[in-house]
């Protein structure tokens, strides 16, 4: 008996199936059929994938971002999480993020300067760093090449020398013993807020005619509960120590007191380790002298300014500022030199007279 042969199509291949009978060419093509039907299904087949919520990832996760970093970092971490990336992450899945996500992030942020923006980026990336850690992702896409965001800078207004002159000027009129202090140290010395805020009489060299400044203290989301931690500056180079020209001195020794901290409230009789504390010491400054728009830290700029149109040397500015390196004093207070080339070449007229 003549065997049968037929044709047929499996996926869009032909093949060709022999039997004795139709019955048997019809059971072998029905158990080709099957075998290849399964043989499909074990290779597509992908068990659904639990994702994982990015709001309650990040929380169940932050012990771990939290003990590598002091307590004030903490702090800053904890605000730029739940005033900006949860809102636009939280509910998102940790699986569903990627570099497209985080530009409409970086979109959103764009009226930010640069280091507000990179600072997001930094607790953002640690999340999901954590989550690539797990296997839950296969990148972290905030380290995508095509992404792209603000580079603007914000520059603080500092006061020019007049304005400057006036300020300190106006400090012996302060209402307080320790606005008078605060104002002189910030306005004589250019020190940070939080080096001013933790130096105690001892760190004062009456004899010596300078001041020594080991510490500093974050005030920053800070609470009566949780006041700022004294530590250490960030870098070597803030442990400095700076002179105290007579002016300054005069209104240390006239306004010292029984207190450790100088800069303390003698009707609390506590030091000023708290966001709101300093607020109420600058709002009543504010009040009592015209500070214009200028911030404690404008002073900083103008002590910087003043030191170097005064032909102190780069060097030596940089050291009494507590700056790492001299590329930031010039690049951060290039206001400092000559604005145009005219007064540039007055200037060296100048030196040139005979």
């Amino acid at each position: 008996m003549a065997k049968i042969r037929r044709p047929y199509l499996l996926n869009g291949i032909q093949v060709w199936v022999t039997g004795e009978s139709e019955q048997e060419v019809a059971d072998k093509y029905a158990d080709l059929k099957y075998a290849m039907t399964q043989t499909q299904q074990q290779h597509y087949y992908q068990p659904p994938v639990k994702k994982h919520n990015f709001k309650r990832f990040a929380q169940d996760n932050w012990q771990y971002i939290s003990q590598t970093v002091s307590e004030g970092t903490n702090r800053d971490y904890k605000y730029y999480l739940d005033r900006d990336i949860l809102p636009f992450f939280g509910k998102m899945d940790v699986e569903d993020i990627d570099w497209r996500s985080v530009q409409a992030f970086y979109d959103k942020l764009k009226h930010y300067s640069f280091s507000t923006v990179h600072k997001r980026k930094v607790v953002l990336s640690r999340i999901l760093q954590i989550a690539l850690g797990d296997g839950l992702i296969s990148n972290d896409p905030t380290k995508d090449k095509r992404l792209t965001h603000t580079k603007k800078r914000v520059g603080r207004p500092v006061p020019d020398n007049d304005l400057y002159k006036q300020f300190l000027s106006d400090i012996n009129s302060l209402e307080h013993a320790h606005e008078r202090l605060y104002m002189a140290l910030v306005g004589y010395t250019g020190l940070r807020r939080g080096e001013i805020l933790a130096l105690r009489w001892s760190d004062i060299s009456f004899d010596k005619n300078n001041i020594r400044v080991t510490r500093a203290v974050n005030t920053r989301r800070t609470s009566e509960a949780s006041p700022g931690l004294i530590k250490k500056p960030k870098t070597s180079s803030g442990i400095r120590t700076v002179p105290m020209i007579p002016a300054l001195k005069q209104v240390l020794t006239s306004n010292k007191h029984k207190h450790d901290y100088i800069i303390t409230d003698a009707r609390t009789e506590e030091p000023l380790h708290t966001e709101a504390r300093f607020n109420t010491m600058w709002r009543s400054i504010r009040r009592q002298i015209n500070t214009g728009p200028y911030t404690s830290h404008s002073f900083r700029h103008a002590v910087c300014s003043t030191l170097l149109s005064s032909g102190v040397d780069v060097k030596t500015t940089q050291s009494i500022l507590g700056h790492a390196q001299a590329s930031t004093t010039l690049d951060i207070y290039a206001h400092a030199i000559p604005k145009n080339i005219a007064e540039a070449g007055l200037l060296f007229s100048g030196k040139l007279a005979i």
